[in-house]
């Protein structure tokens, strides 16, 4: 029998929707240019969150380091975060690919529980 602990872990794991993700590449796009403390603010995003995924934009060719510094609502200079000149490929094509994933892992989960359902019986 499969603990419902486990089960709260695997519904826990990251998803491939990542809207977060979107939302931080967007608002740089709408925007120009935005450091990523002007980023939470705009979304009202946790900065953890949101930092990781300009990190990730960065790994991934969407944004760039502008050069340019501007303060942050402590005072401290910060990045100014831009799309790149020529990204890869725009992102929301690589979101469809992300909802692809998701929608195969959700498969993965409809027979994760039916073993674990019948197991229960």
């Amino acid at each position: 029998m499969i603990q419902q602990t486990s089960r709260d872990a695997y519904e826990s794991v990251n998803r491939a929707d990542d809207t977060l993700y979107d939302k931080v590449l967007n608002c740089i796009y709408d925007n120009g240019s935005m450091t990523c403390d002007e980023v939470e603010v705009e979304i009202g995003g946790r900065h953890q969150s949101v930092s990781s995924r300009i990190r990730k934009g960065v790994q991934d060719g969407y944004l760039v380091n502008s050069g340019d510094k501007r303060k942050t609502r402590t005072g401290r200079n910060a990045i100014v975060w831009i799309i790149a000149d020529q990204p890869a490929q725009p992102w929301y094509v690589h979101a469809q690919e992300r909802i692809d994933v998701f929608n195969s892992q959700q498969a993965n989960k409809q027979f994760f529980d039916s073993v674990t359902d019948s197991n229960d019986s």
